[in-house]
Order: C-alpha cells, then sequence, then structure tokens
C-alpha cells in the first residue's frame, strides 16, 4: 500500500536525509533552481530515467506530498513496504538491526521483564562481537576495553507496532582503511598472484557484520540439524558468549524472535551478507546454539607458522617515532596446506619487527612469523605474533 502525505511516518521527516540517501544510492541531480531539487535514476520500461522531485523549501505547503511520492517511488524499486524505505532514508548514515518478538499477545506488547532482559542480552551480543573483532576467539571470560566503547557507540532506537519490535543503530563515523603499496606493481611482477586490497571496515560496520553472520550461521545449524556451521565459523560468527546473549534474548527458550539488518549505503556490506533475509530463531535454534556454546568453551587455538611475502605495510601513525602507533603488514601467505592459493594476512609487528618487514618488502625476500590463524569476515589475521623472522 502506497504511502500518503498525512502518513505518521512523515511526521518531521527530515528532507536533508532523502536528499543525502539519494546521493548515496545512485541518484544524480541533474537540476536545481530556486524552488526544486530534481534527481535521475535508473530507466524505466520505455527507457526514460525516473525521477524525484522535491522542493528547496523545508516550509512548502505540499512538501509531504513530494515525499511520498519519492518514498513510494523507492519502496516500488527496492520491493520492499514504504515504512521499511522511511526506516532506511531516516537512518542512511548507519547500519540497523531489527529485533521483533513474534508471540506479543493480544496487547502486542511485551512484559517489562523481558524487555530488560532483552536489552541487556544485546548489550552482550554487541560487546562480545567487539572483542572477537579485537582476537577472534571461542570464548572470552572477561570482555575487554573496545566492549565497553562499542556498546557506547551503539544506540537503542525507535519501536514499532507488529510483533513488538525495536532497532539497534550503529552510525558509521569512520572510514574503511585499505592496505595498498603505491609501487608494488612497478616493482614487481605480482600477476600470477593478484588478488583483492586487504580492505578493512571501520570496527562499528564489522561488529555487525559478525553478528548477522552469526545469525545466518545459526540459521543454517537449525536446516542442517547440527551445530557444524557455529563451530567451524566462530572466527566471522558467533563465540560462545554471543550464543548465550542470543538465548537469553528468548523467554523460556521457546518465544520466536525475528532478526532483520539495513546496511548504510555509506559503505558497500559483503558480498554473502549484503542482501540478507531476515532470521527467525526458534526452539530448535536455541537448542543448537546452548550446545554450540557449551563446545566452544573447549576449543583451543592452533599455532601455525606461515611464510611469505609483505606485499602491504600500515601505520595509525609516525611507525618509528610515535609509541602508541599500530604497525601492521599483510602478508602473503605462501605454505598454505593442502597447496591451497596464497592470501594475505593481516600482522601487527613491533617497531623492530615492522622495519625488518619493511625491509624484506623492498628486496622481495621471504619472511616467517608464528601465530593463530583467524579469519574474521574477509579479512584473514594472524593473532599472538611471534619469531618473526627474515630467511634467506
Amino acid at each position: 500500500m502506497d504511502l500518503r502525505p498525512d502518513s505518521n511516518l512523515l511526521q518531521s521527516f527530515p528532507i536533508d536525509s532523502l536528499i543525502a540517501y539519494l546521493n548515496l544510492t545512485g541518484w544524480r541531480r541533474v537540476a536545481v533552481n530556486k524552488r526544486w531539487f530534481v534527481f535521475e535514476g535508473s530507466k524505466d520500461i520505455h527507457d526514460d530515467a525516473l525521477e524525484v522531485v522535491l522542493p528547496r523549501l523545508p516550509d512548502a505547503s505540499d512538501l509531504n506530498l513530494y515525499i511520498a511520492n519519492a518514498v513510494n517511488l523507492l519502496s516500488a524499486l527496492s520491493n520492499e513496504s514504504p515504512e521499511v524505505t522511511v526506516r532506511r532514508v531516516r537512518h542512511y548514515d548507519s547500519d540497523v538491526l531489527t529485533v521483533r518478538n513474534l508471540e506479543t499477545g493480544e496487547r502486542d506488547s511485551i512484559t517489562l521483564r523481558l524487555a530488560q532482559r532483552q536489552v541487556s542480552r544485546l548489550k552482550q551480543l554487541v560487546a562480545y562481537s567487539a572483542c572477537s573483532e579485537r582476537e577472534p576467539k571461542p570464548y572470552f571470560i572477561v570482555q575487554s576495553g573496545i566492549a565497553d566503547r562499542m556498546v557506547e557507540h551503539y544506540r537503542f532506537g525507535h519501536t514499532f507496532a507488529g510483533s513488538f519490535g525495536y532497532t539497534i543503530e550503529s552510525a558509521l563515523i569512520h572510514e574503511s582503511d585499505v592496505f595498498r603499496s603505491e609501487f608494488q606493481d612497478r616493482l614487481f611482477e605480482l600477476e600470477a598472484y593478484t588478488d583483492e586490497d586487504v580492505v578493512v571496515t571501520p570496527l562499528e560496520r564489522r561488529v555487525m557484520e559478525r553478528l548477522v553472520r552469526g545469525l545466518r550461521y545459526t540459521e543454517q545449524a537449525r536446516s542442517e540439524h547440527s551445530i557444524r556451521p557455529l563451530m567451524q565459523e566462530y572466527g566471522s560468527g558467533l563465540n560462545s558468549n554471543m550464543c548465550l546473549a542470543l538465548v537469553g534474548l528468548a523467554e523460556e527458550r521457546s518465544r520466536s524472535v525475528e532478526y532483520t539488518v539495513l546496511w548504510s549505503p555509506k559503505l558497500p556490506a559483503p558480498e554473502d551478507i549484503r542482501f540478507p533475509e531476515s532470521v527467525r530463531l526458534m526452539e530448535e535454534s536455541y537448542h543448537l546454539l546452548l550446545e554450540a556454546a557449551e563446545e566452544l568453551k573447549t576449543v583451543k587455538p592452533e599455532y601455525v607458522t606461515l611464510r611469505g611475502v609483505v606485499t602491504e605495510l600500515s601505520s595509525s601513525g609516525d611507525p618509528l617515532g610515535d609509541s602508541t602507533a599500530t604497525r601492521s603488514v599483510a602478508i602473503r601467505w605462501m605454505n598454505r596446506p593442502n597447496e591451497a592459493r596464497p592470501i594475505k594476512v593481516v600482522v601487527s609487528l613491533s617497531k623492530e619487527d615492522y622495519v625488518a618487514a619493511n625491509r624484506a618488502h623492498l628486496t622481495w625476500r621471504t619472511v616467517e612469523v608464528t601465530g593463530i590463524i583467524e579469519r574474521a569476515g574477509s579479512i584473514w589475521r594472524l593473532l599472538e605474533p611471534t619469531d618473526f623472522s627474515v630467511l634467506g
């Protein structure tokens, strides 16, 4: 059903957010004058460009009519309800997780006791997701300092009717960081080993990505009636603490809770979770999460020694003069088990080892380092690196 200009959804609607959303999603501003903004998008079946027209004056009497027309067009193009489109536009600069309680009775609400517990468990979910982004372990005894900062960053959003729900919002305030070596292609013949740059998205986005992946792995576990996906993918999904937090969000482990994510267009979401469907956790899901939580406590990390060449270097500050700078390198891991294809692994180094890695990069010599290899989303990292050395 189309949105009407007098809809409650358009009360205090921020037209600046709509303009920003159009700019971020490929709409091109083609005309502007004292009265109108005009944006062009993709072409329709008649090969004519679609248009969005908006008044420039924020107090125009027919402003809501034009906003409603724009929202209806955007929702039709996205094949989603106007309500969801309004939420996307209002929070264009944030990732938004929607949590929906599906069994709320005739009153379409939940008890204060359940609300308090759910908020507490959501805090744990975000906190331990942040812990795994710093160090993707299967289980944490205590939260690290990064957890408190991320819980402070995430916001509790609006509640909404229709099987009582609410939102958790994460504003994107940082840009992605990319490991690059500007002169690499000129110095070395790397055609046989080229791959994508190592893109490190901001922590606030990675925390949400891990949470969403964990939900998808839980869905996969339920379809297989096995905890295998949860155990194999804890490096990019749920740790034991997150499993328990998800179980705690449900009342008596039998109530169904549905989760949906809306990604901010400010940063592209990873391909595997770019267009995620809603994930509904139910009784079997909670039993699998509890089993995985216990098994993950028994997982012991495996140390490996990787060898390869340094392909990129990155430092958060002066690598030689700043004592607080984080110094990292990307090493192309050549001696992978079973002769697997070489991949880039990000390794944090001390100042002395970073200098040695830089020299090894310039002379294209092989380096060696030992640690715990982990995959966090699309990034491979080496944790607890020791015994860094330059070979040959």
